[in-house]
């Protein structure tokens, strides 16, 4: 007991005897609402889950064939009630859902079963981007804009001042996937309505406050846990769950990353603009610098949070980094400008010198986490965010931006910890380490290789680069050979553009060819010898791409050993003809006379010999050959038609006259007035872009003038020859060509005189 002022000893507090089953009980509740809350991402207090109702509704909403909704009244009408101030929370935090569930669903999707719309639904569950976001297929934008143009963007608007923060959080995730992949219909009508000031300043500040309470939260968390004496763990991990609304705020910051990255995806130009500066507003917000910020506070968790494998923490690092580069792209020079600053660069630093590939050695004996991942977790976990952080640093690159940010970025980064990590790149993957994925080390380390080589440029007198990357020339050689480079010159400004090779150009590869194919061009006219350029380029281009879809099926051998079975079947031959004439081969309808000529006299044992032992064997080895030979023509020919075929049926449909205006004839015979040169007209109707589409569709409209007449009436029309069907055009050309003679006739004389007694 504890004595108090009066004497009187307080009793001790009764110790309470628990079953079992009571503790188990007790931990099962807490399990279930750990499940719902960070797992599958709903409200695990009663009433507020409702999953198969949220997704039947999305499933009635979001189809046409349901009833009054043919052009998705109903499902306009839904999403006006939402809207309304005098709708519950709890109806409008549903509501929500079942319209984020209409974009993974897709009810209208007729080939889609119900096994792949259960698989989209947990998908939205867990919080992932629906697997065709990562396609872009037309179906899902189409439904994006559908949402989006039915009231979607301004039920996110909307619901940002909302009071209850489940409803902000639905309506950020519903805000990131109708911009899943940057879908540029919504993007427009985000930037419509966030432009206005009288739409967008709640908006604005709603955001600012959500990114300030996660700064907040930081802090907190960062004070708590320097109060904890180290030597106390348990005391340690107490202070780690301590600070209030930490995972949640959290949460929220990595959907704030998601939707902002999503703004500026593409390209979007408005949106990267509006986010640095709402000129039309009263108080205006730079949320570039508030996210540097939120990531400068972040950063000091994320190594714990990688060991933990929270990643909640580390994917609200991930997107931060990746909405900076996002914002950058264009490239926009003021967002450039804007973003730069030496506290991004110092926190970038700490980035490379603090995350490192983490080794079974290295660790702690059984140091795993709570979910129990290993190694290769943790370190794809580090890998994806190096590569984030230096996809942001090569975005100041971009557009051949003033030379200032280069030269500012050379003295603020220590570029011998950026050379030692890709060099570490190059080691794990010439070993096939398994600690990390081999195509995240792989984008990790050609992004260091980008970043040196585009600042090398910048570094004249040679005072940063090449003493950072000189100890490590291994790494810098195997990443150069898999590096493409292009110089654009535009408006007096050098840009230049790194990319990765694909795996079959690099030294060695399927595509390690000259390509002179590409050079065969008019030399006389400029415009002509780049118009011819450019064409066989294309022709190479489409070639190849051709040749990687029969590359990616079960027909791969047709074009990686084609020139193999024609060498095999020249060899063949020759050893076929070699066998009969040093076997002094007597063709059949001679023989017999042969015979009867020799054994006219006596014969000799050489006579005997030949007859009887050379001849047979001869006849034997001769015919042996010729069925390996007519089985390797049968390959031959089937290489040829999907190895070759395609490509001179598609360069004979590029060169065929019938594919030549009456316009260009017209053009190159003087018959157009220079005036009336820019009416030409040689837009395609639809139904000539789906034949295009397919080589051997029938065209039908054939009654398309060439060019629109001008109301001086001074173009001479030159008549349109009739196109024959796009089958015999394929028909015209296969027998035009002496390739396709030259395959035929090699197979026919091959097989033919398997009539013959004897087919030699």
């Amino acid at each position: 007991g504890v004595e108090i002022a009066t004497g009187v000893a307080e009793p001790e507090a009764p110790k309470i005897n628990r079953s079992d089953q009571a503790w188990f009980t007790e931990g099962w509740g807490e399990f279930q609402q750990h499940m719902a809350s960070f797992h599958l991402k709903v409200d695990p207090a009663p009433g507020k889950t409702m999953l198969t109702s949220i997704q039947d509704m999305a499933m009635m909403l979001g189809s046409r064939n349901t009833y009054r909704n043919r052009n998705y009244e109903v499902l306009g009408e839904f999403i006006a009630q939402l809207s309304s101030k005098s709708c519950d929370p709890l109806v409008q935090l549903n509501g929500l859902k079942v319209v984020r569930a209409i974009l993974y669903l897709q009810p209208d999707r007729a080939r889609w079963t119900t096994a792949i719309r259960n698989r989209e639904f947990h998908r939205m569950m867990r919080n992932e981007t629906p697997s065709d976001a990562e396609k872009t297929t037309p179906q899902f934008t189409s439904t994006q804009t559908l949402i989006g143009s039915m009231g979607g963007v301004e039920l996110v608007v909307a619901y940002f001042a909302a009071p209850e923060k489940q409803t902000v959080l639905a309506a950020l995730m519903l805000a990131v996937a109708m911009l899943d992949g940057g879908c540029r219909a919504v993007q427009d009508m985000f930037a419509a309505i966030l432009t206005p000031a009288l739409s967008s300043q709640t908006f604005f500040q709603q955001l600012h406050q959500i990114i300030e309470d996660g700064i907040t939260a930081l802090k907190q968390q960062k004070h708590l846990k320097q109060e904890v004496p180290a030597e106390s763990m348990t005391q340690l991990l107490a202070a780690s769950n301590a600070a209030p609304a930490l995972s949640e705020s959290l949460q929220y910051m990595t959907e704030v990353m998601k939707m902002l990255a999503r703004f500026c995806m593409g390209q979007h130009k408005p949106l990267q603009d509006i986010l640095l500066n709402q000129r039309f507003n009263k108080v205006s917000y730079d949320f570039y610098e508030k996210s540097v910020n939120y990531l400068s506070e972040l950063e000091p968790q994320l190594r714990e949070a990688i060991r933990n494998e929270d990643l909640v923490v580390v994917e609200g690092g991930i997107r931060g980094f990746h909405m900076l580069a996002d914002a950058m792209r264009g490239p926009n020079h003021a967002n450039q400008f804007a973003i730069s600053s030496n506290a991004l660069y110092d926190l970038i630093h700490r980035f490379m010198v603090k995350l490192q590939v983490e080794s079974p050695e290295g660790s702690k004996k059984g140091a795993f986490c709570a979910g129990g991942y290993d190694e290769l977790a943790r370190n794809n976990l580090r890998s994806r965010l190096k590569t984030a952080v230096t996809t942001c640093v090569l975005q100041f690159l971009e557009g051949g931006v003033n030379p200032e940010i280069p030269r500012h970025m050379l003295n603020m980064l220590q570029w011998s910890s950026l050379a030692s990590n890709m060099d570490k790149c190059f080691k794990l993957i010439q070993s096939g380490s398994k600690l990390v994925d081999q195509e995240l080390l792989y984008e990790e380390g050609l992004n260091y290789f980008f970043t040196l080589k585009f600042l090398k440029n910048f570094d004249e007198n040679d005072q940063f680069i090449v003493p950072a990357w000189t100890p490590f020339m291994q790494a810098v050689h195997f990443f150069e050979t898999r590096c493409g480079y292009v110089e654009i010159m535009r408006s007096q400004r050098v840009e230049r553009v790194y990319f990765a090779l694909p795996v079959t150009c690099i030294p060695g590869g399927a595509l390690d060819k000259d390509f002179p194919e590409m050079f065969d061009a008019e030399r006389s006219d400029p415009d002509r010898k780049n118009q011819n350029f450019l064409d066989n380029m294309l022709a190479v281009i489409q070639r190849t791409m051709h040749q990687e879809v029969v590359r990616d099926s079960n027909m791969a051998w047709t074009i990686q050993y084609f020139t193999m079975i024609c060498s095999v079947s020249f060899y063949n031959a020759l050893l076929i003809h070699m066998t009969v004439i040093f076997g002094s081969y007597t063709p059949w309808w001679h023989r017999e006379a042969a015979m009867e000529y020799m054994g006219a006299s006596d014969p000799t044992p050489a006579d005997v010999w030949f007859n009887e032992d050379m001849m047979p064997t001869t006849i034997g080895v001769s015919i042996a050959l010729t069925i390996i030979l007519g089985l390797v023509a049968c390959l031959r020919a089937v290489a040829f038609v999907y190895a070759e075929l395609w490509d001179i049926i598609r360069d004979g449909l590029h060169d065929s006259k019938y594919d030549k205006t009456a316009a260009e004839g017209a053009w190159d015979q003087g018959e157009v007035d220079k005036d009336d040169r820019g009416e030409l007209d040689l837009e395609e109707s639809e139904e000539e872009k789906n034949n295009r589409k397919d080589p051997f569709a029938e065209k039908t409209n054939l009654s398309r003038k060439p060019w629109k007449e001008s109301a001086s009436g001074s173009i001479k029309v030159t008549p349109v020859e009739t196109k024959p069907s796009n089958w015999k055009r394929v028909l015209i050309i296969v027998l035009k060509s002496p390739w396709c003679w030259y395959e035929f006739l090699l197979f026919t004389t091959v097989w033919l005189p398997g009539l013959l007694p004897e087919p030699t």
